[in-house]
Parts: structure tokens; sequence; C-alpha cells
């Protein structure tokens, strides 16, 4: 099976600087990364560099010997899904410690959004992600998203329980990320395997994205374009289109 790869990124219409970061890396490691940073001034920026770099670090290690797991091996799940969980936990880390260090890094923090083709020759995808980045598959001409976000937005219309006073943030409750990596000393990351089929088309995606355009847009981009580059620029342009508030950052993956 061919597998087909782009990614942009764009710091959008309104934003002086662009705190996203990604990564397209077709060698081995097969990993795909999207990274929206958080935190005043640069402090963003630093976050989501530190998390990329972090992630393939730890997963191009593997090949050179058994590496530890971050925080042991569970074997319910397999071992990709624990490699990929030991990376981002291992990028929260040290995110975590180094706002400790700087006054202008503190509070910085990023979300995840990143994919692994393990093993070439197995058509299964790994996926992993903190925060509110994206993941859709694309698959018979419809649109799934294969995360669920984690913000506060979300988490309060499933649990009505949920012990968090928002009642006064109004609209701009779906900016409030209820996890994210770097922000707390300890996080947890959600990951599931995908076999991948013919024809398949994934979309890694920043906010900047889904905020400014539907689901149905980006159905109708990803399933009329072939070439995952010019797929990423009209998703980028779309967004841009309307409005483009925020940084706006995209992979896309092609399976032939």
């Amino acid at each position: 099976m061919k597998i087909l790869t782009a990614g942009l990124t764009h710091k959008g219409l309104v934003r002086k600087t662009n705190q996203d970061c990604f990564l397209v890396c077709d060698q081995s490691p097969s990993l795909y990364i999207v990274a929206d940073g958080i935190g005043g001034n640069l402090a963003g920026e630093v976050a989501s560099r530190m998390a990329v770099d972090i992630i393939k670090d730890h997963i191009s290690s593997v090949r050179s010997g058994d590496q530890p797991y971050m925080n042991g091996f569970d074997r319910s799940l397999s071992e990709s899904r624990n490699r990929l969980t030991s990376a981002i936990q291992l990028a929260n880390h040290i995110i975590y410690l180094a706002s400790k260090e700087k006054t202008a890094w503190k509070g910085m923090g990023t979300t995840v959004a990143a994919a692994w083709l393990s093993k070439r020759n197995e058509p299964n995808l790994t996926i992993g992600h903190v925060g509110d980045s994206r993941i859709f598959l694309i698959r018979n001409n419809t649109i799934r998203q294969l995360t669920k976000d984690h913000s506060i937005r979300v988490e309060r219309r499933q649990n009505d329980f949920l012990q968090v006073s928002t009642h006064a943030l109004g609209p701009q409750i779906k900016n409030y990320l209820s996890r994210a990596v770097g922000t707390d000393k300890n996080v947890c990351v959600d990951t599931r395997e995908i076999k991948i089929l013919p024809q398949d088309r994934f979309l890694l995606a920043s906010d900047g994205l889904t905020n400014m355009i539907s689901d149905e847009v980006i159905l109708k981009i990803l399933c009329s374009e072939n070439n995952p580059e010019s797929a990423s620029q009209h998703l980028i342009d779309a967004a841009k289109k309307n409005g483009g508030r925020d940084n706006i950052t995209v992979i896309v993956i092609h399976s032939k």
C-alpha cells in the first residue's frame, strides 16, 4: 500500500505569530504530528516545538534498542499504543519542568495530535492525542472524527456533574482545554489503532482549521483532491476565507 502525505501551516489573518508546529516524517519512523501551543508571548511556540521534537526523538530511539516506557507498560494496550503514550507523556514531563525554569514560560503547554505508522508492512495507524487538535478519517465519502476534544465545553456537555464552574465563560468556553501537554505534572493520553484501507484519507488539524470550517467542507475538499499538497492548501485557504482567526495547521495522509 502506498502512503502519500503533506502538511502545511499558516499563522492565519489575525495572530501575529504562529504557535503551531507540525511534523511530516515519511521515513522511519513514519510519524505525523500537529501541536498547537498555548501560553503567553512565545511560550506556546516553545511548547509545541518541544513536543514535536521530543515525541519524534523518543519514537526514533526505539530502533536503537529497548527504551523504558515513561509510566510502565500497559498490557491491555498494544506495543505501539504504549510507545506513543510514553512519547507524549515524556514530552509532558519535560515541558512541565521547563515551564518552571523561566518566568516567560510559566503555564506553557500544547495540544498534540499524533499518528504513527509503526510498521510499514502492516496497515495499522496508531494515533494519540491530548487537547483539541483533531484527527479525522475520511472513508467511503464519509468523515469521522477519531479523537474527542479535551475541552471544558465537551466535557460539560457529556457530564452534567462536572465540577467546573463554567457558566460565566459564555461562548468562549470552547477555548478552555481540560487537558494539555505540559500544563500539569501528569497527563492522560488517549490512543487507538485504525486499520488503513485503500483510498482512506486521514486529516490531522489544529483548531484554527476546525473552528473555521465545518466537517462537511473538510469532507468535500478531501474527497475532491487526490493530491495531499493541494488538499492541504485548499483547507487552509478555506479557513482563511472564513476569517482565519487562529493559526491553521493541517496534515493530510492518503492511502493508495
